[in-house]
């Protein structure tokens, strides 16, 4: 890489060497001619052009390439670049969403199809659970809402009558439908360590 960026640069070096020496000629050669014709020649004295062979040294044609190609050095990518940030510009949309990361936490549930994030549930449970915890406020009553006893709440559907003996010492709250399938009892037990 080193090698090559050598060859180039001595290969540009020659190259403004000769341009420099062509504009020299044409610009004698405009100012001798008595056509009228004049070219202003006080720019190619110019100390950041090269001069003529026999003026010139190596050190003020390193300068003149050092200024010409400082830029270009600059351009050389110094560190790989990351898994991370290669799918970041695969993704791009023509500079919309800079930071999109493909996502690989999303998944489909199980029992609707519907996608969802891993380790949550779907949209279309989330509203059937906001439904029934709307329907448990309304049964609570408002007088509960407000002024809560400092008793342990407890709900009971249809059916589970049997169980409110064992629900002594603790606000019961019925429901007048059946428990939706999805709702366990044991959802709402405390654990005990």
């Amino acid at each position: 890489m080193a090698a090559s960026l050598r060859r180039c640069v001595t290969f540009l070096t020659l190259e403004c060497q000769r341009f420099a020496r062509d504009l020299r000629i044409i610009g004698t050669a405009l100012q001798n001619s008595g056509n009228g014709l004049a070219l202003n020649t006080a720019t190619l004295d110019h100390p950041s052009l090269p001069q003529a062979a026999h003026e010139r040294d190596s050190k003020s044609s390193s300068d003149v390439l050092d200024s010409v190609f400082s830029n270009v050095l600059l351009a050389v990518q110094r560190n790989r670049r990351s898994l991370e940030r290669r799918m970041t510009r695969r993704m791009q949309m023509a500079g919309h969403f800079e930071y999109a990361v493909p996502r690989k936490d999303i998944v489909a549930d199980l029992d609707s199809g519907r996608w969802k994030e891993r380790g949550t549930i779907c949209r279309h449970h989330y509203a059937k659970v906001k439904e029934e915890t709307e329907k448990m406020k309304e049964e609570l009553g408002e007088a509960m809402q407000y002024t809560a006893d400092q008793k342990e709440v407890v709900f009971l559907y249809e059916g589970e009558e049997s169980e409110k003996a064992k629900q002594q010492g603790k606000y019961v709250v019925q429901m007048k439908k059946e428990r939706p399938t999805w709702f366990h009892k044991s959802l709402l037990e405390k654990k005990t360590d």
